[in-house]
């Protein structure tokens, strides 16, 4: 299967490089990435939607922050996203995204925290393109 991402070698953490057509589709194949990395499984169980909304002063921020809300919810509920959904608005400020959550069966890799380092999202052909790092 054809990851929708591409892996980065970095030294100490983990970097990638996602697209998409527009900034919705960037964010939530970034989400998906993120805990495709992380090999989160999820457990047994009725699944819970999580609504969220954001707003941001810039894009890169509002990036963050998503990411950041989705280890929130698996550090401190222990629930293990299976999928993530989000919608942006065209000038990058605004979210609004659903988090469909299971019981956290395993997860084998941990991440710390979103970094700034290297992030910035640019405009490209086909849509947009992010290089994210992640602190592990």
């Amino acid at each position: 299967m054809h990851k929708p991402y591409e892996e980065l070698e970095h030294t100490a953490d983990w970097a990638i490089r996602v697209t998409g057509k527009d900034l919705s589709q960037l964010f939530t194949k970034s989400s998906q990435a993120m805990l495709d990395l992380m090999e989160i499984l999820p457990g047994d169980g009725n699944p819970v939607i999580q609504k969220v909304q954001l707003r941001c002063p810039d894009p890169e921020s509002l990036l963050v922050s998503w990411l950041e809300e989705i280890i929130f919810l698996i550090d401190t509920e222990h629930v293990a996203p299976f999928s993530c959904s989000c919608r942006v608005s065209k000038d990058g400020h605004d979210l609004e995204g659903e988090i469909q959550t299971r019981p956290l069966m395993s997860m084998r890799n941990s991440i710390k925290a979103i970094t700034f380092n290297e992030l910035d999202i640019v405009p490209t052909n086909d849509g947009f393109e992010v290089q994210i790092v992640f602190d592990v």
